[in-house]
């Protein structure tokens, strides 16, 4: 995909576990790579009332990705789980 130029869009939990699994995905694709729908304002819209165990707000430590950052910020300070099914914006 990377060789014949295709941009590839990636949207996931944001969770500890779904942030991982996206800067992964990241680091290993060679071509252009877009966090969709990974922002702060797309974590507030899809936040769950899940609150995250101490294990798992320490994997957040694991994300480093520049692009992650605030998402990370905003995670460490609700400290709720955010699945993109819960996603819904104000029309």
């Amino acid at each position: 995909l990377a060789r014949s130029g295709t941009k590839v869009y990636y949207s996931g939990d944001l969770d500890p576990e779904g942030l991982l699994i996206a800067q992964k995905l990241c680091q290993f694709y060679d071509g252009e790579f877009v966090y969709w729908h990974m922002k702060v304002e797309d974590y507030r819209a899809c936040m769950s009332k899940e609150t995250l165990s101490g294990r798992r707000m320490k994997m957040l430590e694991n994300v480093t990705d520049e692009e992650l950052t605030p998402v990370v910020h905003e995670m460490a300070s609700y400290k709720m789980a955010g699945y993109q099914e819960n996603i819904c914006y104000e029309q």
